[in-house]
């Protein structure tokens, strides 16, 4: 009776690329569990419809608890070091050239996303929840502020921007279960 559910950024990422100049869909920043879906492909859709099925169980099969990760691109130690042998961040080659905007370069380390079901599993948590987790560092290396402005002008800011320092914010994840990311591709811990 307890789900937990490997979703994907992709349920809310829309078809916003570097190859079609659209505005963002993203309604506000920083993005978390809640920002609402927008499927721009099958394999989108297909997590967005899990995510309501998990709702469903809630609701009317009386699971206790059903948790929805929308995980974002996850980095293995391996690309990791290569990224801190080389001093730079390119993406991996298979995610080159159409990289999709309003995913706002989130990234987590393959570890850290173990880590965060284990926690949501030991946690004594009911209902349903659609968990964001991301590491804070933007995966191309620039800074939170550069990427807000470069790439999402105008999407509504929840707080100024001097006091936004992740694209994706995590406090909930952290109150419900204490978990954090500790792995950075700049020197493997946080």
């Amino acid at each position: 009776k307890k789900v937990v559910y490997a979703s994907s950024v992709q349920a809310i990422s829309g078809i916003r690329s570097q190859q079609n100049n659209l505005p963002s869909s993203i309604p506000y920043l920083p993005m978390d569990g809640d920002t609402p879906q927008n499927p721009g492909n099958a394999y989108a859709l297909s997590k967005c419809v899990a995510e309501t099925q998990l709702q469903y169980f809630i609701k009317w099969q009386k699971f206790r608890s059903a948790l929805a990760i929308r995980f974002p691109l996850l980095l293995t130690h391996e690309w990791m070091a290569d990224w801190r042998a080389r001093g730079d961040r390119p993406l991996p080659r298979r995610f080159r050239g159409g990289l999709m905007l309003d995913e706002g370069q989130t990234w987590l380390c393959v570890d850290d996303g173990a880590r965060l079901v284990s926690a949501y599993l030991k946690a004594d948590l009911e209902g349903y929840r659609c968990y964001f987790p991301s590491h804070p560092r933007p995966r191309s290396g620039a800074t939170v502020r550069e990427v807000i402005e470069t790439f999402f002008p105008g999407v509504e800011l929840r707080k100024p921007i001097e006091q936004i320092d992740a694209i994706v914010d995590i406090s909930r994840i952290t109150r419900e279960t204490g978990w954090t990311p500790i792995y950075d591709y700049m020197d493997e811990k946080k």
